[in-house]
């Protein structure tokens, strides 16, 4: 995956006085009036809060553009601790570390950043490492872009916490993120979710919560409105060629009722007819295979069947005949009259030894 060229916009960022356009490291840059910012530069701004919604079109994706004014002025008191100049914005979240910078430099010297719950910030002295799986022989490479990766345990590299020999580069994984989105942003080797996407967001890849890019194209799913309209018989007899369908008649054309991307006209007779439906030829074969299958397995559930017909026959006499033994206890008519108490109690010992003896049919 080739990571998108750095281009330069008219004006510069507001906090990271900086006019670079990477969506990867600094987010999308917006406008409105005299403020430019990048969406970033403002998520991970220490004392810059959204304070209204972000529908709200007075303001940048819920930050108010006064609010942004006034953290730009306070960051002019602060100075970056790489590039020695002010402006520096973002600090370091540890308590004992007065660490500021902009997020330019910090993307530079190796800083991490959480974009989740309070978008904390970490400078190079204070970011966590991933337990990677050294492999003992082998160069690592990025699943993604297929190209080298320096060091296991350089900032710009990852690791999957579910596949342990996947390793990729940061910029290849954001990217990835940023086109997938939050509902299809997994594992690219085995497809786990929720485990891959926290331990992503713990080591400071932003996922948006939205769409992925291939759903919001024009007409992206155009084709599943296109319908089959051509006869796939081997040899086709319609005279007007295989595209050619009446409303009625020998050469109306028909689609498989089960796949529906197989057609043929009535006289080129390649559908057959399987349980009512026509059907093509591959899906013909689908079918009677399922259908030998599942009569396999039904030759193995009747003996069950018959088991649990056979023990609910027993079980509704034995419930009959004790009915019959309260009966004669509490003196009423007995249900059977010719049979006394010690007949119903022989009767019941027959039952359940007959019950204990039933056997598949």
């Amino acid at each position: 995956m080739t990571s998108p060229c750095h281009s330069q916009s008219n004006r510069v960022c507001l906090f990271c006085r900086s006019a670079s356009v990477d969506e990867i490291d600094l987010g999308k840059i917006h406008e409105k009036v005299d403020v430019t910012v990048h969406y970033f530069c403002m998520l991970l701004s220490s004392g810059l809060t959204q304070n209204t919604r972000v529908s709200d079109k007075k303001s940048i994706l819920g930050f108010t553009l006064s609010d942004i004014r006034k953290e730009a002025l306070r960051g002019r008191r602060l100075k970056c601790c790489f590039c020695k100049s002010k402006g520096a914005t973002i600090g370091c979240c540890v308590k004992t570390c007065k660490k500021a910078f902009h997020l330019t430099c910090g993307r530079q010297n190796g800083t991490m950043h959480h974009f989740f719950n309070d978008f904390r910030s970490y400078c190079g002295d204070h970011i966590e490492q991933q337990n990677f799986a050294v492999r003992k022989s082998g160069k690592k490479s990025c699943i993604i872009c297929l190209g080298a990766l320096s060091t296991l345990q350089a900032p710009d590299t990852l690791s999957s916490p579910c596949c342990k020999a996947a390793s990729f580069h940061r910029r290849c994984i954001q990217q990835y993120a940023l086109s997938a989105g939050m509902h299809f942003f997994k594992c690219p080797m085995c497809n786990a979710v929720k485990e891959f996407q926290a331990e992503m967001m713990k080591f400071g890849i932003y996922i948006p919560d939205q769409d992925a890019s291939w759903e919001k194209e024009p007409n992206a799913f155009q084709e599943l409105l296109e319908r089959h309209d051509t006869c796939d018989a081997e040899s086709c007899l319609c005279p007007r060629g295989r595209q050619h369908s009446e409303s009625v008649g020998q050469y109306m054309l028909s689609l498989c009722q089960n796949c529906g991307s197989f057609g043929s006209h009535k006289a080129c007779g390649a559908l057959v007819r399987k349980y009512k439906n026509l059907v093509c030829p591959p899906c013909s074969e689908i079918l009677e295979e399922s259908e030998k299958k599942r009569r396999s397995e039904g030759v193995k559930s009747i003996s069950k069947v018959v088991k649990k017909s056979a023990v609910q026959r027993v079980r509704k006499r034995d419930s009959r005949a004790l009915n019959s033994q309260v009966r004669l206890r509490s003196g009423q008519q007995p249900l059977l009259s010719a049979l006394n108490l010690t007949e119903v109690t022989e009767r019941l010992r027959s039952l359940r030894r007959r019950q204990s003896r039933i056997y598949y049919y």
